[in-house]
């Protein structure tokens, strides 16, 4: 098969701190049919049973299995992953490190993933930490509980916004006896 004809996903997981974003992300990673994976975070301590891949040489392209970036210069990483096919690229955290200077970088990944063969996955605490432009681009979204509302420009990008909104209740509204009950969107 050819990569281009590989159908990519870019999902927005979307979870206040410890509902199982990361846990969820992490089946999602292992279940999708891809040699590379990739985590992005800042956080040290987090996905540290992964080596880290400072995408530095050639080599550093051609891993295999899940790696973990610490990205120090976004711009530069957001460049670098371009380099990257047939993956999966996990944005933990996203807004620690993602600026919306990015969102343009960002954007060029977004168009680009289905001929680069990328998966790409969002996990973000509230709405606001995902970045705009991913709302265009989510093929699907997995809600946690959370304490915000997302904002109406936000929703405006959405297919079907009643329907993520009801869902957003239903999860909140679960939530209330199950801190890990989750649903998933698709867009």
């Amino acid at each position: 098969m050819a990569v281009s004809n590989i159908q990519t996903k870019m999902t927005v997981i979307v979870g206040t701190n410890g509902t199982g974003k990361s846990t969820v992300a992490l089946h999602i990673l292992k279940a999708l049919n891809v040699p590379r994976k990739l985590v992005l975070t800042r956080q040290l301590e987090e996905w540290d049973e992964y080596p880290i891949n400072e995408l530095l040489n050639p080599a550093d392209f051609r891993f295999r299995g899940i790696n973990r970036h610490i990205p120090v210069n976004i711009s530069q990483t957001l460049e670098k992953l371009h380099y990257l096919r047939n993956c999966a690229l996990l944005f933990d955290d996203a807004r620690k490190y993602l600026t919306a200077k990015t969102d343009d970088e960002l954007n060029a990944l977004y168009i680009s993933r289905r001929q680069y063969a990328m998966h790409i996955i969002f996990i973000a605490h509230s709405f606001d930490q995902v970045p705009v432009q991913a709302y265009s681009f989510a093929t699907d979204f997995i809600l946690f509980k959370t304490v915000k509302q997302i904002d109406r420009g936000r929703l405006a990008q959405l297919n079907e916004p009643e329907k993520f909104i009801e869902a957003k209740n239903r999860v909140d509204r679960e939530a209330i006896t199950n801190h890990h009950y989750f649903e998933r969107i698709k867009i």
